[in-house]
């Protein structure tokens, strides 16, 4: 037989024909089979056009009660009818899950093997067994996990899988999941070129995700060195702990630091997320000033952030994962509200930047709300959902670092307040004597190294007392505040004005020497004599005496001005309404 087949190659072709039809038709006889025993079969010549989607309503899942079981039971069972279809496109089953077969019926329509890419969880899932059933009943067996030595299948950001080389007809797919973290399976099938052009959009994502945060640690850094305000710190390491948490969850820190660290990997991911969310707490605390606004709530909020450390420290040593697991998102679901309520009572508070800080929290707080909770299996798991944090803390650090810089902004113009009240009489607005003094030393210096022209002049109203007392204080005040304005119209640009006490006023002359000092002293006792100063609807007309003096050679500007104070006493005692100097 064999050798009239080798001599009529047109009989090989004719039964190769038949049994590639025979293959095609029992395919399709299987498919129908699938679709009235509840399976549906998924056609992965369709991946030609695209991406199907997740495909847990394609899926049969089945969960393990208690002794691990092998595949020629689990193939048992599902005859059976003991498997049920999925109830959504990406299977959850929360936290602390049994383990979970899952079946998947494959039917490649081609010739020849068809290589594909099945992503079957999340990066977190420890353990992953999978079985592809041929059409002849040979099994092939793959192994995968952060929960295996050398983090096999684990694609950073994009999830658990493995390449498949489909044979041509009918398949099965079987995988059991296990891990006591949520256990989701968002399970889709690629192509190659499909499944590069994703991990390129991944790590353009990642990178400008990452790049964008540690502009802002630097940024904050720098800013603590400059003006050593511990916030600016706390918040750097509040996003620091943020892509460190990000950087384990998507799996890119078993990928690439500690593939041969399952005992590691099984703790650092809820340890992160605990780390993170006292380090939140911690910034608030410190941006929120709460040792200063109500040291009670200061107190708590610390011993909360502490309090999750500890216990998750308390977990690792027992070596309960599980606990662990639940600890991390409980935890962080508390902290993210409790930064919310911290932002309103920032606004209550009326603190400059509460508004920022309270805006940023709600999208932090909505995006941790939304990735925890598709984790937890109480919304869809899918790309928005998963990615929700990320997108949440984006606009939180945005807005955060908008809040610390109306902070910055705030505290800078409270020092320049405090800076100008400190050299400004609250009265009349001139600077006050210790203002004179510092302002004058440049103008001082000058005229000593180069022996150039400097005068002083003091200035006193006459009678100022017998003003009060006929006027009351409230008419002295305005007076003085008159007699300031005047000044300050008269002097030069260069001309240094200050109140010196009472009802006495100095003015410092660069470039001015005594005879140009007297004739703009003269003119000054004129306009004040001429002018009516209006105080509580009564015109008031005064006098003032002034003593003028140069520099001649003087140890210091103090026996300069009494100098000048001299010449004035001499004014006053001479008729006052004069020039002395």
């Amino acid at each position: 037989m064999r050798m009239f087949l080798l001599q009529h190659p047109s009989s090989t072709r004719r039964l190769k024909q038949i049994a590639s039809f025979a293959r095609l038709l029992v395919g399709m006889v299987l498919v129908c089979v699938c679709s009235v025993t509840g399976a549906a079969t998924v056609d992965v010549s369709q991946l030609a056009n695209g991406n199907m989607g997740t495909l847990g309503l394609h899926a049969d899942v089945f969960t393990e009660e208690q002794t691990p079981l092998g595949l020629e039971t689990v193939r048992a069972f599902y005859r059976e009818g003991r498997f049920a279809r999925g109830t959504a496109s990406v299977l959850s089953f929360g936290i602390g899950s049994r383990p979970v077969w899952v079946r998947l019926s494959l039917f490649n329509p081609g010739h020849a093997t068809r290589s594909i890419y099945a992503n079957l969880g999340t990066t977190w899932v420890d353990q992953l067994d999978v079985y592809l059933v041929s059409p002849d009943g040979v099994a092939i067996e793959w192994h995968a996990g952060d929960g295996l030595p050398g983090a096999l299948g684990v694609l950073p950001g994009i999830g658990l899988g493995l390449p498949l080389a489909l044979p041509a007809g009918y398949s099965e797919l079987y995988f059991r999941a296990q891990t006591p973290d949520p256990l989701i399976l968002p399970i889709a099938l690629l192509l190659e070129r499909n499944l590069a052009e994703n991990q390129r959009d991944v790590h353009y994502g990642y990178g400008a995700l990452y790049g964008f945060l540690l502009a802002l640690i630097f940024y904050n850094c720098m800013l603590y060195f400059g003006l050593r305000q511990r916030s600016h710190l706390y918040y750097a390491l509040y996003v620091l702990c943020f892509i460190v948490m990000n950087f384990n969850y998507t799996g890119h820190g078993v990928a690439y630091l500690w593939p041969d660290r399952p005992d590691f990997q099984r703790f650092v991911i809820v340890a992160s997320i605990v780390v993170y969310a006292a380090s939140g707490l911690l910034f608030a605390n410190s941006f929120l000033d709460l040792a200063k606004h109500t040291a009670r709530l200061h107190r708590w909020v610390n011993g909360f952030a502490v309090a999750g450390l500890l216990a998750m420290l308390l977990c690792i040593a027992l070596d309960s994962q599980l606990a662990a697991v639940l600890l991390a998102f409980c935890y962080l679901s508390t902290v993210t509200a409790m930064m919310v309520a911290l932002g309103i009572f920032a606004v209550l508070t009326r603190q400059g930047a509460g508004a920022y800080f309270l805006a940023g929290t709600l999208f932090g707080m909505l995006g941790a709300a939304a990735t925890t909770t598709s984790v937890w299996g109480g919304i869809p798991f899918n790309t928005w959902t998963y990615h929700g944090i990320e997108f949440g803390i984006v606009m939180e650090a945005t807005l955060l670092a908008l809040a610390l810089a109306r902070q910055v902004s705030y505290a800078q113009n409270a020092r320049q307040k405090a800076e100008y009240l400190a050299q400004r009489d609250p009265l009349t607005g001139l600077y006050n004597r210790r203002a004179f003094f510092e302002l004058s030393r440049g103008a001082w210096s000058q005229s000593h190294r180069n022996a150039r022209p400097l005068s002083v002049l003091i200035l006193d109203i006459d009678h100022f007392k017998r003003i009060n007392d006929q006027h009351g204080h409230e008419g002295g005040d305005k007076l003085l505040i008159s007699v300031s304005d005047l000044l300050t119209a008269t002097c030069r640009v260069d001309d240094l004005l200050a109140r010196w006490g009472g009802e006495e006023f100095v003015i410092l002359l660069p470039e001015t020497d005594l005879i140009q000092a007297r004739v703009f002293a003269e003119r000054v006792r004129q306009i004040i004599q001429e002018t009516g100063h209006v105080c509580a609807r009564e015109i008031i007309h005064c006098t003032a005496s002034i003593g003028v003096a140069e520099y001649v050679g003087d140890d210091d500007l103090e026996r300069l001005i009494a100098r000048a104070d001299s010449h004035l006493y001499e004014a006053k005692t001479g008729g006052r309404n004069q020039v002395r100097g």
